[in-house]
Formats: structure tokens, C-alpha cells, sequence
């Protein structure tokens, strides 16, 4: 049961961190449009922080066990840049995950947040 419920609190964090990656390229389109209030500034930042927190805690603990291997750098976003260009299994997750979830809602469509490899 306990297995349960660290599965279960695993793949809501991991949610909740997608969320927060999705609203916090939403406020960076409007900023750069020049559409944020100021109070929406600050929430923008107090959110920004919350994300890279999270960012942080799921890639030291949650994708230590999803890639099986200590994290070699500080975010997910670095991990998954390294784990793209590589190759075997976790290269495939790392690129799924950079190619289903990430990328579609980078800032600018043109240049992702992933840069994938040329074939």
C-alpha cells in the first residue's frame, strides 16, 4: 500500500511540475508581449521561483529513479538536454519527454527549449 501511495505522489509532483512549466511559459509569452500587469508581474516571479524549486526537487529525487542515475546537473531541463544527444533507453525517455511535453509549449516554436538532434 505504501508502494501505492509513492507511486501515486511521484506522478502527481510530476503533474503539478508540468502544470507549473505550462503557466510559466504562458506568463512569459504575455510578458514578452507586453501584456502583464504589475501584479501580475509579481505573481509571475513568485510562480518562476516555485517552478525552478520544484524543477529542482523532481530532478534530484523523482528522475534519479525515472532515468535510474544521480542527476549530473541542477535542473530537468539541463538533464534532458545531456540525455537527448545520447543514446540507449534513456536517451528515448529523454526525448519523448522533450518532444511530447516540453517543446509544444516552449515560448518560441521556432527555437525549442529541448534542442532535439538532427538525423
Amino acid at each position: 500500500m505504501i508502494a501505492l501511495y509513492v507511486l501515486c505522489g511521484s506522478f502527481g509532483s510530476l503533474f503539478f511540475f508540468w502544470l507549473l512549466w505550462i503557466v510559466i511559459m504562458g506568463l512569459s509569452r504575455a510578458r514578452d508581449e507586453g501584456r502583464l500587469s504589475p501584479t501580475m508581474v509579481r505573481i509571475g516571479i513568485a510562480t518562476a521561483y516555485m517552478g525552478l524549486a520544484w524543477d529542482v526537487l523532481c530532478n534530484i529525487f523523482l528522475c534519479t529513479f525515472l532515468f535510474l542515475e544521480l542527476p549530473h546537473e541542477a535542473t530537468l531541463s539541463q538533464r534532458l538536454r545531456r540525455l537527448v544527444m545520447a543514446t540507449g533507453w534513456r536517451s528515448k525517455l529523454a526525448l519523448w519527454v522533450a518532444v511530447e511535453l516540453v517543446n509544444p509549449f516552449s515560448v518560441d516554436r521556432y527555437n525549442p527549449h529541448i534542442h532535439l538532434p538532427t538525423a
